[in-house]
């Protein structure tokens, strides 16, 4: 079966303004035994980038036709849950429970491996957060990048963000927010764990989980 991966196609798409036809999806599959990662070619997959889990692959595509990209991974995969990606937007002034709010999402996000979401939903707090939380969530989504990379089989790239992110987050001057057991070199999952409220945390899981 023939397959597009085509940067050039989708950048000119972005350029002309018809990225509306185009969405972004992350695709969960049951990991193989043995994956050949340069095999993997998606038709109409205009970009994609695999993150491969302990007994998971993300498949994080951009496409214009989904029926057909899920016709030709359900062929050799099994599925296990899909997730159409919206565009993050920054927020302009968030207070501290919007912060910590974002910090309990990644929580969750790590659990299941989610790393790279875990990245993109501390992003858009981070860019405006003030002096107190800035260094502290960057290093946050450092830690969470070397996780994304170490799943894209860039190991060089992972250990240099976790170290980077080490460093950083021990001169945040918010270390003790942090209740992850972390290790000096790089590991492979983390599970966030951070030192928030109960009280936070509740009214949190009620509003995440649809409870309320």
């Amino acid at each position: 079966m023939g397959g597009v991966h085509d940067d050039k196609q989708y950048n000119a798409a972005v350029k002309r303004g018809n990225i509306e036809q185009f969405s972004r999806f992350i695709i969960e599959v049951q990991k193989p035994k043995q994956i050949e990662q340069s095999r993997i070619i998606i038709p109409r997959a205009k970009k994609k980038v695999l993150r491969i889990k302990q007994s998971r692959i993300e498949i994080d595509v951009v496409t214009d036709s989904i029926s057909k990209v899920l016709g030709y991974i359900s062929s050799i995969f099994f599925i296990v849950d899909i997730r159409r990606v919206e565009e993050n937007i920054p927020n302009a002034s968030p207070s501290t429970l919007d912060i910590l709010s974002h910090m309990l999402e990644c929580e969750i996000l790590s659990l299941s491996e989610r790393f790279w979401e875990c990245h993109t939903s501390l992003e858009s707090v981070w860019m405006h957060s003030g002096p107190d939380y800035k260094i502290f969530l960057q290093s946050i989504i450092l830690f969470s990048s070397s996780q994304a990379k170490y799943q894209m089989s860039n190991s060089d790239a992972a250990w240099k963000m976790y170290v980077r992110a080490y460093s950083m987050l021990s001169r945040s001057g918010k270390s003790n927010m942090v209740l992850t057991d972390l290790k000096h070199d790089f590991f492979y999952p983390i599970h966030w764990k951070f030192n928030i409220s109960d009280e936070i945390r509740t009214q949190f899981y009620i509003k995440y989980f649809n409870l309320g």
